[in-house]
């Protein structure tokens, strides 16, 4: 009856030491993901911004291209004066 008790526990201990295993495992990859997502969410962060910047930067030579223009043309204007 002992040893019949002894196995019993020993048993349990693994099934003990499965599931410490197996929340260890469970809890490092639920890290892992959330560290996957912040990783991504600060690529698709910095594209934006990246994005932005190529916006803004397209809208900044468009004023400028306008302005040479307009004093491109003035001097043409003021030639005729």
């Amino acid at each position: 009856m002992n040893n019949r008790n002894s196995a019993v526990e020993s048993d349990l201990d693994l099934d003990v030491e499965q599931e410490d295993e197996d929340n260890t495992y469970l809890k490092d990859l639920a890290d892992l993901e959330l560290e996957n997502d912040n990783e991504e969410s600060n690529v698709q962060k910095v594209r934006s911004k990246n994005r932005n910047k190529r916006i803004l930067k397209g809208k900044i030579e468009m004023q400028l291209e306008r302005i040479r223009e307009k004093k491109e043309f003035d001097s043409l204007y003021d030639d005729w004066n």
